[in-house]
């Protein structure tokens, strides 16, 4: 089995500031589909560093993973196992600010 990137797309929000603390990366799934799943993320400040306001966000992501058999090259439905390992962490899906 393997897992392929069939698409991914990125949208920056704000530069990061040089600064020795770590970043923060929140990441969930906005959808778990016949073969596939979204896969979304957000670079945040870090939460020690964070201001009145919260964290700040600096970029946000999705990713569509696709499961892969690897001798035919062929999708691969997920597993019920699979599902109700990964559901706890569906979320709301990204949505971008700048599409076209």
């Amino acid at each position: 089995m393997l897992t392929l990137i069939a698409r991914q797309e990125i949208e920056y929000l704000a530069p990061v500031p040089y600064q020795r603390h770590p970043l923060d990366v929140q990441m969930w799934f906005g959808s778990l589909g016949g073969s596939s799943l979204e896969v979304c993320y957000e670079v945040c400040s870090p939460t020690q560093t964070a201001g009145a306001d919260g964290q700040r966000v600096y970029a946000r992501s999705t990713a569509i993973v696709v499961k892969v058999d690897a001798v035919s090259g062929r999708p691969m439905r997920l597993s019920e196992i699979e599902r109700a390992a990964w559901e706890p962490y569906l979320g709301d899906p990204i949505v971008y600010a700048h599409r076209r």
